[in-house]
């Protein structure tokens, strides 16, 4: 499965995901292989400095503002990070 492939079944498990699911899918990635988590990290990381960056653009609407908007927040207040987390 090639990325946005991936994006797209992610899409669609958020999009169907009742609140038992999602406690899964957080409790399997928080215990997924440690290596993977400083990935996955990553990943998460590169979606917030996106959102935070259509919040700067001005290129969101009400139903992502809340997103783009914490998303901007946090990056406010966090150090720079490699998108790319150690891999150790």
């Amino acid at each position: 499965m090639d990325a946005k492939e991936l994006a797209k079944e992610f899409s669609n498990f958020v999009n169907g995901a009742h609140t038992s699911d999602i406690k899964t899918f957080v409790s399997e990635t928080a215990n997924d292989h440690r290596t993977l988590q400083q990935q996955t990290f990553g990943v998460f990381m590169a979606l917030i400095q996106e959102w935070a960056h259509l919040y700067d653009e001005g290129y969101y609407d009400a139903r992502n503002e809340f997103t783009c908007r914490k998303s901007k927040e946090i990056l406010d207040n966090v150090e720079f990070m490699d998108l790319r987390p150690p891999l150790i």
